[in-house]
């Protein structure tokens, strides 16, 4: 019994002799790395010091993994590594390591490139990866079908001095603590089990802004997913809690407010500012009471036709299964997107409310508020007034009050947005309306992807004013509203109107058309007739505008006629009429016949003319339902 005590008692040491001399001999000798790099094309494995005291405990200094395939090539280094590295998967293309405790790590992630591609011109902004110096896809691996590739399997890791993570053009530098399991193939799987992650005083690039983060915690835990099919619902099994203060741009709200069907033109950018965010994450879906709080100095919002700029305040908070975001702008300046100011206001805000289930794809509805504006030049709405109405506010300034809600879903908005001023000048060439201003402008649609906008229902009325024409100042009053009225910036027809004006005399409805040409004498005698009532359908083109119907009635003039008004020449913006209009003036009825720049009365045959040209006959002229 003794002897074979002996003996089994020298087999034992004689195999740990041979284990300790065998194994830390090849690990220190340069078979080592040779045996573990048996297909170096897809994995290579370097360290500048191993050996092992325990069995199946591997103690490294200076360890690289890289590893590449046809799409991405990644690279993991580490100062020192301790633990079960169980290198003979690596046989199964399976790098499974357990019990891990690494000190001084580097994670470097590059997608593969190939020659002509956009990316291409960012090689030189892409993370290095050793062992392959390019990221340049050669035409014989391009030729090759899509090879194996390797799964990094890691069993309660613990990384000390995370140094940094850099993704493509991506970069993060800190100090990080990381723990956990994980598990990843490129484009296949990925499994993250009680992952754990804290640092301070860390950076983040994000080219070409540099984030610095004051501190960051986050735990998480995902099932495993498959990568290759990745849908929404693929995050059901996320638990997640973030803690993060850092100081970032505004621009980060566009992945909230932008990427979502129908809020694409709604776009942030600005100073950057403190950001705090505390959110938990229960099964994919954002807990009550997770919230975001951001500052900045300077934003600018990004609207159509508009940009509003100011100092900000974003807050959002989830409660009772919705997401509510409001992004509150004080002293805020609207201006074009040229730059040229339009108006300030007290304040202008942004509410976004969405749902809290990350599994989906849900609608972010939101209301954009202005309040308290103040339009320093009101002359800036010429923009806004059809290039042929003859129109022009030469002065004022006014107040602007309006709100609009957008709905993600539909990609459409609605709402309204009223404007006042107490003095005003309106004129052309031939008159000049001074008084009070109200217009009031109903969205009842804005089309949030062309920007197209439906302005049916909205008025203008112009009050307590005078007119001064020929030499002669009288009292007046205008109003119109416009039963139609369809904005397409992007279409051939860019307006579509269909309105009724309601004005003192004729006079500011004559001035329009005297603005564009001259007037015979006969017709200017008119201008005094009263309660004047008109209705008329424009169609504003590029290069013209169309009046197919215009019925006008005052106490004693009734008209009714179709024209289409031209430019002159491309150098010569004035519009000439041609149509035809019947007048009936009390007993006096004539035709009037416009070609361009002439004018010619019809006084004989005049039933023979009118109905050679479609017009009806006095009777049949009815009144526009267009009151003062």
């Amino acid at each position: 019994m003794k002897k074979l005590f002996r003996i089994v008692i020298g087999a034992l040491i004689a195999l740990l002799a041979l284990y300790y001399g065998g194994v830390n001999a090849v690990l220190a000798s340069s078979y080592g790395e040779k045996l573990l790099n048996v297909d170096p094309a897809l994995f290579q494995i370097r360290y500048d010091r191993a050996w092992t005291l325990i069995p199946g405990e591997i103690e490294v200094r200076g360890f690289k993994l890289s590893t590449q395939d046809h799409l991405v090539q990644f690279m993991v280094t580490a100062d020192r590594v301790h633990g079960d590295l169980h290198l003979l998967t690596l046989a199964n293309l399976h790098f499974h390591a357990t019990d891990i405790e690494a000190d001084g790590v580097i994670v470097h992630i590059r997608p593969r490139v190939e020659a002509g591609s956009e990316l291409e011109k960012y090689l030189g902004d892409l993370p290095l990866i050793e062992g392959y110096e390019s990221a340049m896809i050669t035409k014989e691996e391009k030729a090759r079908p899509l090879g194996p590739l390797l799964l990094l399997d890691f069993e309660r890791l613990t990384i000390h001095h995370l140094r940094e993570v850099w993704i493509e053009r991506q970069r993060y530098n800190g100090d990080a603590e990381l723990t956990g399991s994980m598990l990843y193939k490129p484009f296949s799987r990925l499994a993250l089990r009680d992952v754990r992650f804290s640092d301070a005083n860390a950076r983040l690039a994000v080219e070409p802004h540099l984030i610095p983060i004051e501190r960051i915690g986050l735990h998480v835990d995902l099932e495993e997913i498959d990568l290759a099919h990745t849908t929404f619902d693929s995050l059901r099994s996320l638990t997640a809690q973030l803690q993060l203060s850092a100081t970032v741009e505004p621009r980060f709200l566009n992945g909230y407010l932008t990427n979502v069907k129908g809020l694409s033109t709604l776009r942030a950018s600005g100073v950057e500012g403190p950001l705090e965010v505390d959110v938990k994450i229960e099964e994919g879906v954002i807990s009550d009471d997770s919230k975001l709080s951001f500052s900045t100095p300077r934003v600018a919002m990004r609207l159509p036709y508009v940009e509003i700029s100011g100092a900000a305040a974003v807050k959002a908070r989830a409660d009772k299964g919705r997401v509510a975001l409001s992004v509150e702008v004080s002293k805020a300046a609207l201006q074009q997107r040229d730059g040229e100011r339009l108006a300030e206001a007290d304040r202008f805000a942004v509410l976004a409310t969405s749902g809290v289930d990350l599994t989906r794809m849900d609608s972010v509805d939101a209301q954009l508020i202005l309040s308290g504006g103040r339009v320093k030049e009101l002359r800036d709405l010429n923009q806004f007034i059809p290039g042929g109405a003859g129109l022009r506010i030469a002065e004022g300034q006014g107040e602007i009050e309006g709100k609009i809600s957008l709905d993600a879903e539909s990609a459409r908005g609605r709402g309204n947005i009223d404007v006042t001023a107490s003095s005003v000048s309106v004129k052309n060439r031939s008159a000049v309306i001074t008084g009070k201003l109200q217009v009031h402008g109903e969205i009842r649609s804005l089309n949030l992807d062309t920007g197209a906008i439906d302005l049916s229902g909205s008025s203008l009325a112009i009050e307590e004013a005078t007119l001064k024409a020929d030499g002669k100042t009288s009292p007046l009053w205008v109003k119109a509203v416009a039963e139609q009225a369809v904005f397409t910036p992007k279409g051939k027809t860019q307006w579509t109107t269909k309105f009724g004006v309601g004005a003192s005399n004729l006079q500011p409805l004559l001035a329009i058309v005297s603005a564009n040409l001259p007037l015979p004498r006969a017709i200017n005698l008119l201008t005094n007739s009263p309660n004047v009532k008109a209705t008329a359908e424009m169609i504003v083109k590029e290069d013209s505008i169309e009046l197919p119907r215009l019925i006008l009635t005052s106490q004693t003039v009734r008209a009714e006629g179709a024209m289409t008004l031209r430019e002159v020449s491309k150098s010569d913006e004035r519009l000439e009429p041609w149509g035809n209009v019947l007048v009936h003036a009390g007993v006096f009825s004539a035709g009037v016949q416009l070609d361009g720049s002439k004018i010619k009365l019809v006084l004989f045959d005049l039933k023979k003319w009118a109905a050679s040209k479609n017009l009806v006959g006095e009777a049949q002229l009815t009144p526009a339902p267009v009151a003062p």
